[in-house]
């Protein structure tokens, strides 16, 4: 049945090697189970999603789609919530510019129609292919570091001073962002100093 369906002979593949793969991939993106929670939470902001309701939609989105990618186009591939876009909602949309969350999910089911629309024309491939490799890889590598920042504010590793209001006057989420989004920033080391950190958490230009 499962050669029927997914002709793995034709694919130089078998169901030992298919099955490894799939628990490597699985054990590999598993953080996102609690990461993804953790960021649209806020850090138990009132702004933020229950940590639970984050959590069991990122299992099942992740589950459904990559169940269906198998299904539907016959491809080994795993599907879940971008690391990044994640931030863009909950420090940028709804800490930065004070959108709700779910005006902040409505933008994000804007852009996803936009995505499928430049899909669809072939314009989204053309982008792909016109940013040099070195952009690639410095994309993976940033989100690499903004996970490692997370994990080790996490396991209590480093804390950095809260941000006040009188210090930060835009920022009235001041405590989530600055034990959260500032820690991250200060542990990737992409800025220059304290202040220019401080800038871009406030959503000042330094």
């Amino acid at each position: 049945m499962l050669e029927r369906l997914f002709k793995l002979q034709a694919n130089g593949t078998s169901v030992r090697a298919e099955v490894l793969g799939g628990v490597t991939t699985f054990m590999t993106m598993a953080y996102i189970i609690f990461v993804n929670p953790s960021i649209l939470n806020l850090n138990g902001d009132p702004k933020g999603l229950p940590f639970a309701a984050a959590l069991t939609s990122t299992c099942l989105v992740a589950g459904v789609m990559t169940i269906l990618m198998g299904l539907v186009t016959n491809r080994a591939y795993a599907i879940a919530p971008g690391m990044g876009l994640n931030a863009v909602v909950a420090f940028s949309l709804v800490l930065g510019q004070g959108l709700t969350m779910k005006e902040a999910m409505g933008l994000i089911v804007l852009e996803g129609v936009a995505i499928t629309i430049l899909v669809l024309t072939g314009f989204r491939e053309a982008i792909f292919k016109a940013i040099p490799i070195e952009l690639k890889k410095a994309i993976v590598i940033g989100i690499g570091f903004f996970i490692l920042g997370i994990s080790a504010w996490s396991c209590l590793l480093f804390s950095l001073p809260s941000i006040s209001k009188a210090t930060c006057p835009s920022a009235k989420a001041g405590k989530s962002m600055s034990r959260l989004a500032v820690s991250i920033l200060a542990a990737s080391g992409s800025t220059r100093s304290a202040n220019a950190r401080l800038s871009i958490a406030c959503g000042r230009s330094s």
